[in-house]
């Protein structure tokens, strides 16, 4: 799975989670982030958030705003709450 079917399969199911509900990359894609940097990680990540503000798929995103900066390489485990 390439990256951007990455992002459409996410932005897909965070469509159908009830508001309320917090669900990391890692939990909607499983192992095939395993072949992925931690730099296309965060890109993922940050396009899954612009495509989901241009669905008007709300999310929280005062929520990640408390991992910015982090030096982690685990930008998979950081979770979408969905408002």
């Amino acid at each position: 799975m390439d990256k951007n079917e990455i992002i459409a399969m996410v932005v897909e199911k965070l469509k159908t989670i009830e508001a309320g509900k917090e669900i990391s990359l890692k939990d909607l894609v499983g192992n095939e982030l395993k072949k992925y940097t931690s730099a296309d990680l965060a890109e993922i990540v940050a396009k899954i958030t612009k495509l989901c503000e241009e669905k008007n798929i709300k999310l929280n995103v005062e929520s990640l705003d408390q991992y910015k900066g982090l030096l982690s390489n685990l930008p998979f485990d950081i979770p979408f709450l969905k408002k």
